[in-house]
């Protein structure tokens, strides 16, 4: 193959250009005419998750023949320009290959309950270069895909309704507020708990509070209580862990 450093010719940008716009076409049509037809739902996602690894497939092969065709043409022009497209489009680039990694490993799905940060509710879109979380007010939370390298995209929880329990605990005199505080602290730790408004600590009385927690299941809810139990258990703060 011999390199040449002139310009890249004009049938090779028409020609990669063309090939574009054939691909990008034919999966739109499939994603937004064929899978909504689909009656099935479990089809649906299945065919979705198919089409999207050929979509990577497809268009990795293909970056990787322009990539071979621009530089046949020119070597030169061809490195600057992909230096500008990688500059330019620096934070575009790294969401979309961090989706990517996201998206095939296949742990989330739309509508799946999750936490980000101190942000609580469901998956609500993935589109190329992040995560949309709708929240428990109905506010829309975008999270570029590159922020999960650093942080936890938690609590996948069972879809269903949370169950929860209350239960009582008496205080010692004198260390009301500072008990208040722990029992707080305890809920918000708790890695079984689910961090929900519903989540609470209430006075009972001058000498008593009642604890109010949410889990997913039966299973992380006895957790979530014997958790609570063994921080009761570790402080003279509080006692008579009552259910």
């Amino acid at each position: 193959m011999n390199l040449k450093l002139d310009n890249i010719g004009f049938y090779t940008i028409v020609i990669l250009t063309a090939g574009a716009a054939l691909i990008a076409g034919v999966f739109y049509l499939i994603k937004n005419y064929l899978i909504p037809f689909l009656k099935s739902r479990q089809t649906k996602e299945r065919l979705r998750f198919t089409v999207f690894q050929l979509e990577v497939i497809i268009w990795t092969t293909y970056f990787m023949i322009g990539i071979s065709l621009l530089i046949h043409d020119s070597l030169l022009t061809s490195l600057i320009l992909l230096f500008l497209i990688a500059l330019i489009g620096f934070n575009f680039w790294r969401n979309f290959f961090n989706g990517i990694i996201f998206k095939l490993q296949k742990n989330f799905e739309v509508k799946d309950p999750v936490q980000f940060d101190n942000h609580i509710g469901f998956i609500d879109r993935l589109t190329k270069t992040n995560i949309q979380i709708k929240t428990e007010t109905d506010e829309i939370v975008y999270v570029p895909y590159f922020k999960l390298n650093g942080n936890l995209l938690i609590k996948r929880q069972v879809k269903g309704k949370l169950l929860s329990e209350k239960f009582k605990l008496n205080l010692v005199q004198g260390h009301e507020t500072k008990a208040i505080q722990l029992v707080e602290f305890w809920l918000y730790s708790c890695p079984w708990t689910v961090n929900t408004k519903g989540n609470k600590v209430q006075f009972i009385d001058e000498k008593s509070i009642l604890i109010t927690l949410y889990a997913v299941d039966k299973a992380t809810l006895l957790k979530a209580i014997d958790y609570i139990r063994r921080q009761v258990n570790s402080t003279e703060l509080v006692n008579n862990f009552m259910k």
